[in-house]
């Protein structure tokens, strides 16, 4: 029993290790990545714990959300840096992330999660998503969570192509989402973080900890 515990969280460590080469990598190609997937991280497993789900699968969730655009490695830049609206031949080749992302996490069990929430994180509840037109309870839990915490920080993010929307505003449009593009119950527990607070905290968190890693910043 010792040496299989041994052997777990020796595949455990290798695995986050590998997780942490990749995400670097996407962080670096571009430059909105790094905050981005904290906030989703945190906003994932806030929305799991929310669920009630039990602790080893809200870490689960949260370490292999940062793996939801990982496959956008081999987006080219002209496309994933536009300050435009992309073009429908443009947005064809941004959805092959999805694919490139499960196929760029291989076959080992430890990314299994991290494989299905890549590939499924822009199927819809209603079926009209992307890549396999998946609805419902057909799509993970994992990636129904980690589409809505990606959905809320893209819109209330800045990004080359548009300013930033209040908390207010995105939460909105999840709300409006609901039964469409998101799953119902999910996004209910979601809003109720938000009438917490818990969501303003997290992105105030996030925010703090990026400026203390900037070059010069002293610890307080």
């Amino acid at each position: 029993m010792e040496q299989e515990r041994i052997a777990s969280e020796e595949l455990r460590r290798t695995g986050l290790q590998g997780i942490s080469h990749l995400v670097l990598a996407a962080t670096i190609k571009d430059r909105t990545t790094g905050t981005h997937l904290q906030r989703v991280r945190r906003y994932v497993e806030a929305i799991a714990e929310r669920l009630g789900l039990p602790g080893d699968l809200v870490e689960e969730f949260g370490y292999s959300s940062v793996m939801h655009d990982v496959g956008k490695i081999h987006t080219p830049d002209h496309i994933l840096q536009s300050e435009h609206h992309l073009s429908d031949a443009e947005f064809s080749v941004i959805k092959q992330h999805c694919i490139d992302g499960e196929k760029m996490l291989g076959t080992a069990r430890f990314f299994e999660t991290a494989r299905g929430i890549a590939r499924e994180h822009h199927e819809r509840w209603d079926g009209k998503g992307y890549p396999d037109g998946k609805k419902g309870e057909e799509i993970s839990l994992a990636a129904r969570i980690v589409s809505i915490a990606d959905v809320f920080d893209a819109l209330t993010s800045k990004r080359p192509y548009k300013e930033a929307w209040s908390a207010e505003a995105g939460l909105q449009a999840i709300e409006a989402g609901a039964g469409e593009r998101f799953d119902p119950e999910i996004v209910a527990g979601f809003v109720a973080l938000a009438k917490e607070g818990v969501l303003e905290r997290i992105s105030s968190e996030v925010a703090a900890s990026a400026d203390d890693d900037q070059p010069g910043s002293s610890a307080k």
